[in-house]
């Protein structure tokens, strides 16, 4: 006899995301190649079954995934680049799921809380300018909520720490996570940085001191701190925008 009330374990996920899955079996399914063209977001929308703000925001995940681009005025076309082997096997529907977003940070704290811990026992001068030059570039962008300047001169400072190691994996490795996080932001929060800026980079401040001090257990605490700011302000905001697409489906 069937269970009655059997709780269902099912991943949730947003309709743009299961659209995009279908979208790129198509692409697939009829062997296009790097260049055709798609249908248009009305033929897809009737082939598919949903609307055409779901094929928009489904298109977006494809475009940040690599697989798609857009040329304004001309249409939408399979995309000639080819995701990286440290990504390539990461579901599309990994990156706005917020448990895999959490999981994205964990990861991300395994990483950088070792990375500080090395570069404080090996940082050189010349690190030491680099990243002071990082951190000023990103106070003067939260002073000014320029988010572009902000988010070039984050992703500079954490991949800065990363060099500081002279550890190529570790290098790649936090190289590829940051652009990881960057698919998550440009998926579901459009590119924005939720949160405060100013706290952002005022925690880049302590980690960079710590490391200069040589305290690499300061370092990891500060970094940790630090991830687990962004952690909770992706979290909240990924299941606030999550909300509002169900709303308009």
């Amino acid at each position: 006899m069937a269970l009655i009330g059997k709780p269902n374990t099912t991943p949730y996920q947003p309709a743009y995301e299961v659209t995009a899955v279908k979208i790129a079996d198509l692409i697939e399914e009829k062997a296009l190649k790097p260049g055709d063209r798609l249908p248009t977001e009305q033929q897809l929308s009737v082939l598919l079954g949903v609307s055409r703000t779901v094929i928009r925001e489904a298109i977006k995940v494809l475009v940040a995934k690599g697989q798609v681009l857009t040329r304004k005025g001309s249409g939408m076309y399979v995309a000639h680049t080819t995701p990286s082997i440290a990504t390539a096997s990461i579901h599309i529907s990994m990156s706005t799921d917020p448990e895999h977003v959490s999981k994205l940070f964990d990861f991300r704290v395994i990483l950088e809380t070792n990375s500080v811990r090395m570069a404080a026992r090996l940082i050189t001068h010349r690190d030491v300018r680099a990243l002071e030059e990082f951190v000023e570039r990103n106070t003067l962008a939260a002073e000014q909520v320029n988010l572009s300047d902000f988010h070039d001169s984050d992703v500079a400072f954490h991949t800065g720490l990363a060099k500081a190691t002279q550890n190529p994996f570790l290098i790649a490795s936090i190289y590829e996570i940051m652009q990881l996080q960057d698919r998550t932001l440009n998926i579901v929060l459009a590119g924005t940085t939720p949160g405060s800026l100013r706290e952002a980079s005022l925690q880049h401040k302590t980690i960079l001191e710590a490391i200069k001090d040589g305290h690499e257990d300061d370092a990891a605490e500060a970094m940790l701190l630090h991830l687990r700011t962004l952690i909770e302000n992706y979290e909240l905001e990924v299941r606030r925008r999550l909300q509002n697409t169900d709303m308009i489906q």
